[in-house]
């Protein structure tokens, strides 16, 4: 039982890490994981477009990430953030997309401790695609730190998904 409260503990710590507070003004963009069966990403709005429901209307993890799209291309980054970290904190702890994200908004703002935690996280739940993490110039700013290296060999060396 302990174990479990502390495993509960640890992944509560490391989501607060990656998810922030809110107050950060981060761009992001949207990578599917390998083998995600999720639509792409919409066009991006134009800006007459009205908003199609609200942050605390929005449930899913695919309506949250529509959304956050929406808000960066409009752009109104605080809102997009909040898209983001509510997947993580409400939806799914476990969606590597989101933390991907989240990974690319701090790289963005130079924030590269949060990028490279966020990434690490990215990569533990099963955001995998590695070519498209070389070529992503959101995280241009960590691609030299030691963790985004580690990051990157690490899912190279991952054993191939059957």
């Amino acid at each position: 039982m302990i174990k479990y409260f502390i495993a509960v503990i640890c992944l509560s710590v490391f989501i607060a890490g990656c998810a922030g507070n809110g107050d950060e003004k981060p761009v992001a963009k949207t990578a599917p994981a390998a083998g995600d069966t999720a639509k792409p990403a919409p066009a991006p709005a134009p800006e007459t477009a009205k908003v199609p429901y609200s942050i605390e209307d929005a449930k899913t993890a695919e309506e949250l990430t529509n959304l956050g799209i929406y808000y960066i291309e409009k752009p109104d980054y605080e809102n997009a953030l909040k898209c983001f970290a509510k997947i993580i904190q409400t939806v799914d702890p476990h969606d590597g997309t989101a933390y991907y994200n989240l990974a690319c908004i701090y790289s963005l703002m130079k924030d590269t401790q949060r990028a490279l935690k966020c990434l690490e996280g990215a990569a533990a739940f099963g955001y995998d695609d590695v070519e498209f993490m070389e070529k992503d110039t959101d995280l241009d700013n960590i691609r030299n730190e030691d963790g985004y290296k580690a990051v990157v060999e690490a899912l190279k060396n991952r054993p191939a998904k059957q």
